[in-house]
């Protein structure tokens, strides 16, 4: 395929004609870390994705009982924004320590840290706010029965809430090499800043990229030059196009996931409801509590 996109008369020819620049180099990530052994590899992980010029962030947030200062920490506090300063610079001396050794394991890579007071979802919803990354890093325990968004993993409550693309690893994946990756998707995004996690892992390596599309019906399936189209705007130079009829994507998507052992899945997300927000209710938030492999949900800007 050629590396610049094709102008077509169809509407997706013309989309993409439209776009004078297909820019999609990343600026920031924001890993996350809570300084156990699995969020270095899920960090390591990240990094060695995305590589070394990416400005990274390494984030983590610190809770202050002040009632309960002298009791957990062993001695007293004049007041409390000086215990808040304690435990403020403590964070800070981890976060330190665990920059040195992924500085050890990446030479050239600038990392910045940042201690933010909260639990970690409201820390991380913090330093979107402060910082706007295009990737945020997290870990997921994948819990598969979690009725509620507050039963679940804080990957999952990020979905469709936090405005910016996830990358969310599960603890018990041991991440490899990326080398295949599966698209699942209901439309074809023509959009640079919704996709450029995405356009970056294709244009940085030559990776194989399944387009996989559940259909309800027939009629859903799009033609194979308007899903070229995409791979010719995303720069993908080795594609396999996959319909599949089903009326439970989730589970279709689950066991193509099992059984063909893609390395990443990647998938777009979407503002939630209200509802949407208190239960388990959207198809990526299901995805999240139950892939074995490590998913890219792209934000869909609304």
């Amino acid at each position: 395929m050629p590396q610049a996109p094709r102008k077509k008369t169809t509407l997706v020819g013309l989309l993409v004609a439209n776009i004078e620049q297909n820019t999609h180099e990343m600026d920031k990530i924001l890993l996350t870390t809570d300084f156990n052994e699995r969020a270095m590899t899920i960090n390591s992980y990240a990094i060695d994705l995305f590589g070394t010029k990416v400005n990274y962030v390494l984030l983590t947030g610190f809770i202050c009982d002040y009632a309960q200062a002298a009791k957990t920490e062993g001695q007293t506090f004049a007041s409390s924004e000086e215990y808040r300063q304690y435990r403020h610079d403590r964070a800070m001396t981890k976060l330190n320590d665990e920059k040195e050794k992924l500085a050890l394991a990446f030479p050239g890579i600038e990392i910045k840290c940042k201690a933010i007071e909260g639990v970690a979802i409201r820390a991380i919803e913090s330093a979107t706010r402060l910082y706007s990354p295009d990737l945020v890093v997290v870990g997921s325990s994948r819990l598969a029965n979690a009725p509620t968004r507050n039963h679940a993993s804080v990957a999952t409550r990020l979905i469709g809430t936090l405005p910016a693309n996830l990358l969310i690893v599960p603890y018990q994946h041991d991440c490899p090499t990326v080398k295949k990756i599966v698209y699942a998707y209901s439309k074809l995004e023509m959009n640079n800043e919704i996709l450029k996690p995405f356009q970056f892992l294709v244009k940085k390596a030559k990776r194989e990229v399944t387009m996989y599309h559940v259909i309800e019906t027939e009629k859903d399936v799009f033609s194979n030059s308007t899903v070229e189209d995409f791979a010719d705007f995303m720069e993908i130079k080795n594609v396999k196009i996959e319909n599949v009829k089903s009326r439970n994507i989730v589970d279709n998507v689950l066991n193509y996931c099992e059984n063909n052992k893609p390395d990443l899945l990647v998938v777009i997300s979407r503002e939630k409801t209200y509802m949407q927000d208190f239960w388990i209710g959207s198809k990526v938030d299901e995805l999240s509590c139950q892939l074995r492999q490590p998913m890219l949900a792209l934000y869909d800007i609304p």
